[in-house]
């Protein structure tokens, strides 16, 4: 799906964030990283990650208690127990993170709450004249197809459990048995 982000150190990009989906400044918003050595850097695991497991559109949840020197600010997960991260590391994403000076940045879907997330371009540009046009509007020059299916979430404790089911649950699933 399409998604809205920005810097995770500000603040006022949260909040804006926030604002323009018109959501709770209280709900959390996930983390997203390119590179599993930028990701180590914010977060402690006491196994790898395997790679493809990010192939499958999958919202991994850390505990608090797992986040590197406080690296991640609170407003983040708010009173959350967790923090959701996602890795994506493909050469456009990188080049946008390039642009704008920044890893990790913020991340939730581009839609207003409660509706619908977006997975057409020109819906999304649609979007950002209405709603975000103060912001920055990153077009897909790689022509990347969105599923518009959310991703399956999963915690990162001891046991693994699968809090929500996306499309590619059952390989999700095979690659946590080998955990």
């Amino acid at each position: 799906v399409w998604g809205i982000g920005g810097a995770i150190q500000s603040r006022d990009v949260y909040i804006e964030v926030q604002k323009i989906k018109c959501s709770d400044l209280n709900k959390p918003v996930s983390v997203l990283f390119t590179s599993h050595a930028s990701m180590y850097e914010y977060i402690h695991l006491d196994f790898a990650i395997p790679d493809d497991i990010f192939n499958f559109e999958v919202t991994l949840l850390v505990s608090i208690a797992q986040i590197n020197n406080n690296k991640i600010p609170k407003w983040i997960f708010h009173k959350s127990e967790y923090v959701g991260f996602r890795l994506l590391p493909l050469t456009y994403i990188e080049q946008i993170f390039g642009s704008f000076q920044t890893e990790p940045i913020i991340t939730t879907s581009l839609n207003l709450s409660g509706q619908q997330a977006i997975v057409q371009e020109r819906d999304a540009f649609n979007f950002y004249k209405q709603y975000a046009s103060g912001c920055i509007f990153v077009p897909n020059k790689k022509k990347l197809t969105m599923s518009g299916a959310p991703s399956t979430i999963v915690t990162l404790e001891k046991e693994k459990k699968i809090i929500r089911e996306g499309r590619f649950v059952k390989e999700i699933s095979a690659i946590l048995t080998t955990l």
